[in-house]
């Protein structure tokens, strides 16, 4: 991974979720290491957290807001209009989810 791991995370399917300063994110399912990035969808490459709802989406926070990956695609919520970074760099999955 070459940067500083802010986070580890691992799904309901096993797989540990890295959350990375600077390198993105990166998913272990045992065999395969997977980096997202900017460039694959994900908003920043900055990564504070990594959390999983009950439908079993992946979200990340991030220094460009939040992402929500369903799998195969990102979908950005960013930070200007959520307020979401409160100095701890937390996010926490509401009983329902958001």
């Amino acid at each position: 991974m070459g940067s500083a791991v802010n986070y580890i995370f691992q799904d309901k399917q096993g797989n540990y979720w890295f959350a990375t300063n600077g390198k993105g994110a990166y998913r272990f399912d045992g065999i395969t290491l997977v980096q997202f990035t900017a460039k694959n969808g994900l908003c920043d490459n900055q990564v504070f957290t990594i959390q999983e709802d009950d439908k079993s989406n992946i979200w990340f926070l991030t220094v460009g807001g939040i992402c929500r990956f369903d799998g195969k695609t990102f979908k950005t919520f960013p930070d200007k209009k959520y307020k979401l970074l409160n100095g701890n760099n937390d996010l926490k999955m509401k009983p329902h989810n958001l």
